[in-house]
């Protein structure tokens, strides 16, 4: 299967089209600090699609290596990169919190190209993004092809409360958060709403 439960497999599998076994994939995420990332002799979709004329452009969740600098996504075929290197990032501020190293250490991890970002801090990551995807499109030069790959965060661990909005969506008459959050098969372990207005949003 291309999709995994685990991100880094499945985006590893749609930017090679292989299967996450055949690039070493198969055991589970690229964590935090671990020196490696999705293999640079493989080439992947926007590099090929370089080769067609296309513009490349991803908003959103990388999390397919940020050890060295080959493998960031503006040397793996995108022309222009907005969003997150890596995982468990906070949805609002942008910090990854390393609890293990003291003191309570934390990064920021947004970035703009090679450069780290702070735009849209405090807004929710879903909305910042689409924001973000919604300018690469309306400053596209309509004479090029365009490829815009967009990676939501949403609805990745450790899911944060996402605005009232998003929320509102799953209120029954009366108020009441709906107990059929999205599928009445899934159970609600005090994050199925949050995971629900996150997809929503």
């Amino acid at each position: 299967s291309y999709v995994t439960p685990k991100c880094s497999p499945s985006r590893a599998a749609l930017m090679t089209g292989l299967y996450p076994f055949r690039i070493g994939l198969q055991r589970g995420a690229i964590e935090r600090f671990q020196a490696t990332g999705l293999n640079t002799s493989i080439q992947i979709l926007p590099q090929f699609l370089k080769t067609a004329g296309y513009r490349n452009n991803l908003v959103g969740k990388w999390h397919l290596g940020y050890c060295h600098e080959d493998y960031l996504p503006n040397n793996r075929g995108f022309d222009s990169f907005f969003g997150q290197y890596n995982h468990v990032t906070d949805y609002y501020t942008r910090k990854a919190k390393y609890p293990n190293f003291p003191p309570n250490s934390e990064a920021h991890d947004l970035h703009n190209n090679l450069e780290p970002s702070y735009e849209g801090e405090g807004e929710f990551s879903t909305d910042l993004y689409s924001r973000k995807a919604v300018e690469v499109i309306e400053n596209h030069n309509v004479t090029e092809p365009l490829f815009l790959y967009l990676a939501y965060q949403a609805p990745h661990m450790d899911l944060q409360k996402p605005p009232q909005k998003y929320l509102d969506l799953y209120n029954q008459d009366g108020g009441k958060e709906s107990t059929k959050i999205y599928q009445e098969n899934l159970r609600d372990d005090g994050q199925a709403l949050y995971r629900a207005a996150a997809i929503s949003a």
